[in-house]
């Protein structure tokens, strides 16, 4: 029952607050995203979000961990939902982006490397997302390189050495968007439906104005996202 009234009454003590010390700037909302989608989607996208929304700023923290708003004093986040895997507890929310996933590469890199041997093809890992390559292999039924050539932490930092020619990585669509679209990268076999979705999860029963605009738009935006290359192979 506590946790009932918090999420009904901390938008009215937070517009009381706002009220007593006078503060009539942008309301703020906080949300909490998977790093490597906040830097390659998200962050692009936010100036739109304010510019139809002037009375609402959105500042950003990076988490992979399952939520905890009263600890981060997120409003909202951004994780990856698998399958039909229920959301974390405490958690409600929604799928609003569908992942599909492809083998991507340096354009040189692949022109010098086509045609080799699949395993003697160097591969990059992120250690966030350790199961990519045996999916990726799994639904679109190709080999996967043999030499292993670097893990890392983020898929942000995989994908920047994918781009400087070091090696073959697996992402998914919104990550690569601009990479393609600038030519940093190509996908030669295009892309496959994967296993998860982009979730956007909110405290059970929570309210508030700005947080229910911010997931409309969010909800907008991404229907409106490019389609992913498809696979034709598959």
């Amino acid at each position: 029952r506590g946790a009932a009234l918090l999420a009904e009454l901390t938008p009215a003590f937070a517009a009381i607050d706002r009220a007593v010390r006078g503060d009539t700037g942008p309301e703020l909302l906080r949300v909490s995203c998977i790093a490597t989608f906040a830097v390659r989607w998200l962050i692009p996208r936010i100036a739109a979000f304010h510019t139809s929304h002037p009375d609402l700023r959105v500042t950003i923290t990076e988490s992979y961990d399952a939520p905890d708003f009263r600890a981060d004093g997120s409003d909202l986040a951004i994780r990856m939902a698998v399958g039909d895997d229920p959301f974390p507890a405490g958690t409600e929310g929604e799928r609003f982006m569908d992942s599909w996933v492809g083998l991507v590469a340096q354009p040189d890199f692949w022109a010098a490397h086509h045609g080799d041997p699949v395993e003697r093809l160097p591969r990059l890992i992120s250690r966030s997302n350790p199961p990519a390559w045996t999916r990726w292999s799994k639904f679109s039924a190709r080999d996967i390189p043999g030499v292993d050539a670097g893990a890392f932490d983020h898929q942000l930092t995989m994908l920047e050495a994918c781009a400087a020619g070091l090696g073959l990585a697996i992402a998914q669509w919104p990550l690569v968007q601009d990479y393609i679209d600038t030519n940093r990268l190509i996908a030669p076999f295009g892309f496959v439906r994967g296993v998860g979705e982009f979730a956007i999860l909110k405290p059970v029963r929570a309210r508030g104005r700005a947080a229910d605009a911010f997931r409309a738009w969010l909800k907008a935006t991404a229907a409106a996202n490019p389609p992913a290359p498809v696979d034709a192979g598959v």
